[in-house]
C-alpha cells in the first residue's frame, strides 16, 4: 500500500507520515521545500518535493492520499489557487479510486462563542477558505475521511520558534496570560484517530476531534512548570489581544509589509471553547494522550531546533 501526505512535513502531516510507516505503508512526504525538513529525519518516509504544476501528476499511483497542508498566511492566499488544488486532488483521487483523508478545522464544525471571535472569523480568510475546501471534498465522489481537530500540540512542528506558542512562553515573549477556555489535542492522535477513522470507512462525515480542556493560565503554568520559566505576569482579555494583532495584520498589508506577528494563532485559540469527544470520536475507541506527555515531547522537539530561530520561513503559497 502506497500513500502519499501533502504538507508531510508541517506538523499534523509529519504526523501523520509516522503513523503510517509504521502502519506498513510505503510512504511519500511531500511539501513546498526543496529539501526534506529536519523533522522528517528518522521518520521512515521518503520526501517530495511538490508545486502547483506537479500536484496532478504527483497523486498518481497511490492507495491513499492525506491533505494536511492549509494555506495558513493572511494577505498571500489565493483563494481561487488555493481551491483549484482541492479541486485537483478530489479529481485525483476519484480518477485513480485512491482513498482520501482530508484534515479540516473544528471551526468549521463549531461556532465561535463570543462576539468578538465570531467577528474575526468572519473577518479573516483563513476560515472561509478552509470550510470551501472542505465542503470540496464532501461534495466530490470518494471516500474521503474528514477529520476538524481542536488546536493541536506536540512534537514535529517546523514554523519558525518566532510564530510557535510554547518556545514563545518559554523565552518570556508571551506578554499576558487569560482565563480564556480551550480544548488541546496531540497531533499524533489526531493522526491516529483519522487513520482509524480510515479503517472503519467512515467516508463523508466529518469528524470533530477534541482532546482536553484547559485555559490559557492553566496551559501556560504547566508550559512554565516543565520548562523551568516563568508564566506570564500580566493578564488581559484574550479578545482584546486577538484583535490588536488582526488590526496589525491587516496596517501590515496596507503598507505592504509583512507582519511581525501573525494575527491567525491567538484568534484561532480566541475560537476555541471547551469540548467533548462526541459519539463519533468515541466510537473510534483511541485513547488520548495526556496533556503531560504531549507538553513535555513537544518541548523537547523545540529545545533541539534552536537551529530554526533565524531559519527563513519558506515563501506561503496556495499548494502548501
Amino acid at each position: 500500500m502506497k500513500a502519499l501526505v501533502l504538507g508531510g512535513g508541517g506538523h499534523i502531516g509529519n504526523a501523520f507520515v509516522r503513523r503510517l510507516v509504521v502502519a506498513g505503508y510505503d510512504t511519500v512526504a511531500a511539501g513546498r521545500r526543496s529539501q526534506a525538513p529536519v523533522n522528517l529525519a528518522g521518520s521512515g518516509a521518503t520526501y517530495q518535493q511538490v508545486e502547483g504544476d506537479t500536484l496532478a501528476d504527483l497523486l498518481r499511483g497511490y492507495d491513499l492520499i492525506v491533505d494536511a497542508a492549509a494555506p495558513y498566511a493572511f494577505e498571500s492566499v489565493d483563494r481561487k489557487a488555493a481551491l483549484r488544488r482541492g479541486e485537483a486532488i478530489v479529481d485525483g483521487c476519484a480518477q485513480t479510486g485512491a482513498r482520501l483523508v482530508h484534515v479540516g478545522s473544528f471551526t468549521t464544525l463549531v461556532p465561535a462563542d463570543t462576539l468578538v471571535a465570531r467577528g474575526l472569523s468572519a473577518l479573516h480568510p483563513y476560515f472561509e477558505l478552509k470550510a470551501a475546501l472542505q465542503e470540496q471534498v464532501l461534495a466530490a465522489p470518494v471516500n474521503a475521511v474528514v477529520v476538524n481537530p481542536t488546536q493541536c500540540l506536540g512534537p514535529w512542528d517546523m514554523r519558525p520558534l518566532h510564530f510557535a506558542l510554547l518556545p514563545l512562553l518559554v523565552r518570556g515573549e508571551v506578554p499576558f496570560s487569560s482565563n480564556h477556555r480551550i480544548n488541546v489535542i496531540d497531533v499524533r492522535d489526531v493522526a491516529t484517530l483519522a487513520l482509524r477513522a480510515l479503517d472503519c470507512e467512515r467516508f463523508g462525515e466529518p469528524i470533530l476531534l477534541a482532546g482536553h480542556n484547559t485555559t490559557l493560565d492553566t496551559l501556560f503554568e504547566r508550559v512554565a512548570a516543565l520548562s523551568d520559566s516563568s508564566p506570564p505576569f500580566w493578564r488581559a482579555s484574550a479578545d482584546a489581544g486577538a484583535l490588536t494583532l488582526f488590526a496589525l495584520e491587516k496596517l501590515a498589508g496596507v503598507v505592504g509589509q509583512k507582519p511581525l506577528y501573525p494575527s491567525l494563532g491567538l484568534v484561532l485559540l480566541l475560537c476555541q471553547q471547551w469540548l467533548f469527544a462526541n459519539r463519533a470520536q468515541r466510537a473510534l475507541r483511541v485513547p488520548l494522550t495526556s496533556m503531560s506527555k504531549t507538553l513535555r515531547d513537544a518541548l523537547k522537539w523545540y529545545a533541539g531546533r534552536e537551529d530554526l530561530r533565524d531559519a527563513p520561513e519558506p515563501a506561503r503559497s496556495a499548494v502548501s
